[in-house]
């Protein structure tokens, strides 16, 4: 490269006129010229020494623990269902967003039930099958009641949420 170099300044220097004089001489310097494929032997990675003047870190230690199993949870326990809240002549069924409570009641003939509201949004009691009865809306916090007079069992549901029933059963 470096005689590619050479060469060419002298062709430029030649085509400016500069050659003509005979007291300059242009030389171009011989150089070995390098194999063409070398090989050298992989580099060893090396390490650096410390230096003695650094502080080391201090040293830190570190309590070892061991995994504790998780102790045991305590038992679930299951809500309490109070049975309908009764008085002389009178059961009361709990709605909920999620349906009625208790789903099944027994009572005598000439007692009425009263369902109260106690969900978020309106819920109507109507029987199944023939139309015996139908609450229309029932809004959250307020209540509504049927006397059943004649024995038998009436299955209902709610009109909002059709999935979601139960069943008066009249002695």
């Amino acid at each position: 490269m470096k005689r590619l170099l050479v060469l060419a300044t002298a062709i430029v220097t030649f085509g400016a006129g500069c050659m003509s004089n005979p007291l300059i001489k242009v030389e171009a310097p011989v150089q070995p010229e390098a194999p063409a494929e070398t090989m050298s032997p992989p580099e060893t990675p090396t390490v650096a020494e410390p230096q003695q003047d650094m502080p080391s870190p201090p040293e830190t230690t570190q309590p070892i623990t061991k995994p504790v199993a998780n102790p045991p949870s305590p038992p679930v326990t299951q809500p309490v269902v109070k049975p309908p809240e009764q008085i002389v002549g009178k059961v009361f069924v709990t709605i909920t967003d999620t349906g009625f409570s208790p789903q099944v009641v027994a009572i005598s003939a000439g007692d009425t039930v009263v369902w109260t509201n106690k969900g978020t949004s309106n819920h109507t009691v109507a029987s199944n099958g023939a139309l015996i009865y139908d609450s229309g809306n029932i809004p959250a916090g307020t209540s509504w009641s049927r006397t059943f007079s004649a024995p038998g069992s009436y299955g209902y549901h709610c009109g909002a949420h059709p999935s979601e029933g139960g069943t008066v059963v009249v002695r």
